[in-house]
């Protein structure tokens, strides 16, 4: 999925680079397995994830701190990847750190 923001990002990449956005992306797939969009919003969900772990930011506020554009894009990427909502995964693991004391 690209979007407008994406296609901006990638071009001003290929830009500094002085390479195309096609072999950007290609480059991209044949050394990381994945394309900078793809990169890009891995690395979205684990600052997510490193964010509901590691701080009390209300999860309201954590799909922006981790340069998603929503709420619910944060919420859909993150239950496809960890098998809940942020919400109950944030539950269960401050239950966790009570259960030791």
């Amino acid at each position: 999925m690209r979007t407008p923001r994406s296609r901006i990002q990638r071009r001003g990449i290929g830009r500094r680079l002085r390479i195309g956005t096609r072999h950007l992306d290609r480059l991209f797939t044949k050394h990381f397995g994945a394309s900078p969009v793809e990169v890009a919003a891995t690395r979205s969900l684990q600052r997510a994830k490193r964010l509901i772990d590691e701080t009390s930011l209300p999860l309201s506020e954590i799909p922006f701190a981790a340069d998603f554009a929503n709420v619910p894009r944060c919420n859909d990427a993150f239950k496809a990847t960890y098998g809940r909502a942020p919400s109950i995964f944030r539950s269960r693991l401050l239950s966790s750190r009570f259960v030791g004391i």
